[in-house]
Parts: C-alpha cells; structure tokens; sequence
C-alpha cells in the first residue's frame, strides 16, 4: 500500500513526497509532530492494512504538521481499487484534486499476483532479486517498474562480476521500462544508472534531473545525481 501511494502521488504538481529512506525507520509510536519537523514536510499520512483473502481493508489518516488529523477514513477492496479511491481522498484532502494523476494500475501493475512478486523482490537481498522481478514479469511483461527495477538488480550484478553482458541486460530492461511509460521516475532513473555505469556521464545527468523534476523528493535520484557531479569533478 505504501508503495502503491507513493507511486500514483510522487509525480503530482506540488507535492513532494519525502524520501522512503527517511521514513521507513520512523517507530509508529512517534509524535506526528516530531516526525513533520523531522521530515521538513505539512502533511503526514499514517494508517494500517488488513489482508482477507485478495481483499486489503486499509484505515488512512492524514495529519498537518502541527498535529491536529484533518482526515480519517477506512476503505475496503481490492488492493488496486482501495489505494485509488485512497489517492482520490488525498487529493481532496491536500486540495490538489484537479490534479493530473495517473491510477494505481497505471503506475505499477493491474495484476494483484505480478505486483506481489515485485513487492516481495523489493524486501529480498536489499531489492537486489533479480528472479523476483523475472517472476513479476512472466505474469505483466508490460510492468513498467518491474522492469526497471530489474535493471537496477543487474546492475547490482555487474558490479559484482563485471561480466559485460549483465550491463548489456540492464540496458536493454532499462530501455524498455522507459519505452513502457516514459514517465515513470523508477524508469528514468535505471536509465540514468545504466547510462552512468556505461560512461555516459552527460546523458546520465539528463536522466536523474528529469526524475527529479517529476518526484522532487526521490533519494533515490538525488544520490545518483550527486555520483553524476562527482563523476564530473563538480
């Protein structure tokens, strides 16, 4: 659920999610206003998921910085159909709701069972699972994520190896996760890495500032942009 709402709100105009990095230690019995100043960020958007079956019941409550909760409420469904009504709320709540926003399917997958595999590929060898990703794959070839993330698995496998072939693999998932939905920040980013790793410095640096521009708070594209400069003595 986490992931799926960071995915279809971290391209919306305006909004700038904070990095999951900084938010995935976060206790949940910390104060909402200690993590808002923490976090630098006006809203904190907090809640729980119950699985029964292949339906998710999930209860969000949406903070401002200074405590106070503006929003409650508990939606049950499939995963899919319950994080963008979830979305929907959201954008009413932060009163973006005009905004052009892509659905859940959109940003990651329509199938409940491919988009699990991915999920499970992310908390296994650090996100590194290469299978994993494959696995996604052979139910969604058209996951656009999916792809990209296995991109970012192979290059993890380069560096390991140096075997060319792997750089070879990466480029080509890279390449068609872009060509998939040349939007997505995940996709523009394993593009950006190959193209860094392959010594394209330049069109790197293209890459990782166009992700940013779409998802302002992606670490992911800050730390890669900062190997960019560093790459250029800058």
């Amino acid at each position: 659920v986490t992931d799926g709402l960071i995915a279809s709100l971290q391209t919306v105009p305006g909004l700038a999610i904070a990095p999951y990095a900084n938010i995935r230690e976060i206790k949940e019995s910390t104060p909402v206003k200690e993590i808002a100043r923490d976090l630098g960020v006006r809203w904190i958007i907090r809640g729980n998921v119950n699985v029964s079956g292949e339906n998710v019941t999930v209860t969000t409550e949406v903070y401002s910085a200074d405590g106070a909760q503006i929003y409650k409420q508990t939606l049950s469904g499939s995963p899919v159909a319950t994080l963008d009504l979830i979305r929907r709320d959201v954008l009413q709540v932060l009163h973006v709701e005009k905004a052009s926003t892509k659905e859940t399917e959109q940003v990651r997958t329509p199938s409940v069972d491919a988009y699990k595999l991915y999920l499970e590929a992310r908390n296994r060898q650090e996100g590194w699972d290469v299978e994993g990703n494959l696995e996604a794959l052979r139910i969604d070839p058209d996951f656009a994520a999916a792809r990209a993330r296995l991109a970012m698995a192979l290059i993890k496998q380069f560096h390991d190896s140096h075997a060319p072939s792997l750089l070879g693999s990466a480029s080509d998932e890279a390449n068609r996760a872009v060509k998939l939905d040349s939007e997505l920040p995940e996709a523009i980013i394993a593009h950006g890495i190959v193209q860094l790793e392959s010594g394209n410095s330049a069109e790197a640096k293209n890459s990782f500032t166009r992700a940013l521009r779409l998802a302002p708070g992606d670490d992911s594209a800050c730390n890669h942009l900062a190997d960019v400069y560093s790459s250029l003595g800058r």
